[in-house]
């Protein structure tokens, strides 16, 4: 018999079988025994992390946008001139152009679609005040739900769930 120098052989005084002392590993049951919890925490995991990725996307889609509308108004105050924002509900584009009709961004939602605008030509314009040429609202929507982008008067842009 192999003995570790580091194991010491404990003697069972009833003349059962020798037991090694500080024995060092996992048994058969308690590998699957592990396993087995393991598995159950994926299995109530997953389902919850896959349910929460539509809505990430969808509320990323709507801080993006909001920060372009928020370029946009900025952009109008510093260069002192008007803004506009056009949206392409087909597609899921957006334009934001200067004065003279330059582009200043462009930019495709891929994880949400523009599901509509309340404003007229889905158009809102800033002039170098900062304010709206009208209230309004944009929609994203995703497979998680809808959310609406509000744009006041004033120039105050809103995410609304």
């Amino acid at each position: 018999m192999h003995v570790n120098h580091n194991d010491e052989i404990e003697r069972n005084p009833i003349g059962g079988r020798n037991k090694m002392k500080n024995n060092k590993g996992f048994t058969l049951v308690e590998m699957m025994v592990v396993i087995g919890i393991v598995a159950i925490l994926a299995l109530i995991t997953v389902p919850n992390i896959i349910s929460w990725r539509p809505k990430a996307a969808l509320s990323g889609a709507a801080r993006t946008l909001k920060a372009d509308l928020e370029l946009a108004k900025s952009r109008a105050i510093r260069d002192n001139a008007t803004v506009t924002v056009t949206f392409d509900t087909a597609s899921g584009i957006y334009r934001i152009r200067d004065n003279g009709g330059n582009l200043i961004k462009f930019r495709q939602l891929t994880s949400s679609n523009i599901s509509g605008t309340t404003f007229a030509l889905n158009t809102v314009t800033f002039d170098r005040r900062g304010r709206s040429s009208s209230s309004g609202d944009i929609d994203l929507a995703n497979a998680s739900g809808t959310v609406k982008i509000v744009i006041s008067l004033l120039g105050r842009v809103q995410v609304v769930s």
